[in-house]
């Protein structure tokens, strides 16, 4: 009886191709007074913008009391500042984080400072109508902590949308400028928590919590204001 022949068998790997992750760098002011765009005055001599796969986060803290000045249009993904940063043209956007302890001013009437993300403000963050520039908040947490922690966007009008609001231990939140807030297709908070705490909302055309069945908690607590 004869044996048929063994066919051997074959295994196929198909190995799938890594995705490509490019960690955002991250880039210091190394001193003084300048512009955003002045190569000098950054670490390894890279101003940061994001553009060809290339992403930055940004720290500002140095000796002194030095003004930033943006004045192009510059993209980031965070920002960390302890400092003075003044943007007086272009948009300015910042992607996914900003904590800020100094103070961060908006003016120009083509300016735009465009923020989502995590915003932590312990200093001042403002566009107010002398001059006004644009300050956009969407899909983000804003959070003012502290008594001296201030923001308010007195610019030029604009909506809110998809944003937790919270003034903690003393914080404020002022919306001269947003004539509308929505709560957009996710849950959000609006909460004022601690004895000096506020978020002014007076100046609202219209308040809309939320589509699909979200819906948008407004929570004064311990002494908060709303």
């Amino acid at each position: 009886m004869n044996t048929p022949p063994t066919i051997p068998k074959f295994r196929v790997s198909l190995i799938e191709p890594l995705e490509s992750r490019i960690a955002p760098a991250t880039v210091r002011w190394l001193g003084g007074s300048g512009n955003w765009s002045d190569p000098s005055h950054w670490e390894g001599g890279v101003v940061p913008n994001n553009a060809g796969g290339t992403t930055y986060d940004v720290i500002i803290d140095v000796a002194g009391t030095p003004t930033i000045t943006v004045n192009q249009n510059f993209t980031i993904n965070s920002l960390t500042t302890a400092e003075t940063v003044a943007v007086t043209a272009g948009t300015f956007a910042i992607t996914q984080a900003l904590t800020d302890s100094g103070t961060i001013n908006v003016t120009g009437a083509a300016t735009k400072l465009n923020l989502s993300g995590t915003i932590n403000v312990t200093g001042l963050l403002f566009a107010l109508s002398a001059n006004p520039g644009q300050l956009n908040v969407n899909n983000a947490t804003l959070t003012t902590t502290g008594a001296g922690a201030i923001f308010a966007n007195d610019g030029l009008a604009t909506t809110m949308s998809a944003v937790n609001l919270n003034a903690l231990a003393g914080g404020h939140v002022f919306l001269s400028a947003v004539t509308s807030y929505s709560g957009g297709n996710v849950d959000t908070t609006v909460s004022a928590s601690g004895a000096g705490s506020k978020i002014d909302l007076t100046h609202l055309l219209t308040f809309n919590g939320g589509g699909n069945g979200r819906a948008t908690q407004v929570l004064p607590t311990s002494g908060g204001e709303l």
